[in-house]
């Protein structure tokens, strides 16, 4: 069955019911590439292999994912088969989590286009992921955001704190800005998107705003591609304020949810505990691990260690 990420979410319960009720499964996974250089040889210490394979996997990416749980049916003595094929693409996602770049290897990208595979379907729906190392530091930074958020709400009432001088290569725009927040005040529109400005001149913003229009507009900081944008809202009571952050905070934990994606799935075989089988799946098993889990240790033995206690079967 495929699975893309118009479908993902909703494959996933029957995914999780086939796993938790299989036997064992099998997976195989196709790749942007393998070898950087073809420096890999029958004569390599398992530490120098690791070592050679490890920087193969950071640089090409695991595009598609096949799952295949069997079951058996002890009636008929023979084995019941579910089978999963996922489309996997990075999405970029903001400044938090860097825009993923990796190789191509023609060999690879020939063999593929042989075997009619949908690049199309691939870049437009492919499942999105992130390891636990970039989930934890997005979740770390949509708290941040919001704690600083809930305390300019706080201290907006506060009209005591010492202001910060505007620097005269500024005064031209936050002269602009406040034309445009009076007009918009004036108009019957809900929200008006003020220019792109750097993190110094938001602050600015945020400041002019207390100061002359306290009562008068609100400002929310939005994600916009990989800009953050202000927005003025219509006056809203602080009550009304920390329920519209508690929204977007609520919103934006959502969306991590989407960004971590295909490594929902990867968690689930691994809570499993099942007997997992692949063909020459040491670059499977290395890909698995550093694309939706943690990125692989430098040392052989505390990969071998890693993955034993990860896959045990």
């Amino acid at each position: 069955m495929e699975v893309t990420n118009t479908n993902f979410s909703d494959m996933l319960p029957q995914i999780q019911n086939a796993i938790n009720k299989c036997t064992f499964m099998a997976i195989d996974c196709e790749f942007t590439g393998l070898n950087i250089t073809r420096n890999i040889n029958a004569l390599d210490t398992p530490q120098e292999y690791y070592q050679k394979v490890r920087r193969n996997c950071r640089e090409f990416l695991i595009i598609q994912y096949g799952l295949c749980t069997f079951k058996y049916d002890a009636k008929n003595n023979v084995f019941k088969k579910d089978d999963f094929n996922f489309y996997i693409f990075r999405r970029p996602v903001n400044r938090n989590i860097p825009d993923q770049r990796f190789l191509c290897q023609a060999s690879s990208i020939h063999f593929l286009v042989s075997e009619s595979f949908d690049f199309n379907k691939l870049f437009k729906e492919g499942i999105p992921y992130l390891n636990e190392e970039e989930s934890e530091a997005y979740k770390a930074a949509v708290e941040e955001s919001y704690k600083r958020r809930s305390d300019l709400i706080q201290s907006q009432q506060d009209t005591t704190n010492e202001s910060i001088p505007i620097p005269d290569n500024a005064k031209a725009f936050i002269e602009d800005v406040i034309e445009q927040l009076e007009e918009f005040i004036k108009s019957g529109n809900d929200e008006l998107q003020l220019p792109r400005c750097n993190a110094f001149y938001r602050r600015l913003i945020y400041q002019t705003k207390t100061e002359k229009f306290a009562d008068k507009i609100c400002l929310e900081t939005r994600q916009m591609n990989k800009d953050r944008i202000l927005f003025a809202t219509k006056f809203k009571s602080k009550e009304n304020e920390e329920e519209s952050e508690r929204k977007k905070y609520n919103e934006q934990l959502k969306e991590l949810e989407d960004f971590v994606g295909f490594s929902k799935l990867i968690k689930m075989i691994i809570n499993a505990r099942k007997l997992v089988v692949g063909h020459n799946m040491c670059l499977d098993l290395l890909h698995t691990i550093d694309k939706f889990l943690m990125p692989l240790p430098e040392d052989y033995f505390d990969f071998k260690g890693m993955a034993h206690d990860l896959f045990p079967k």
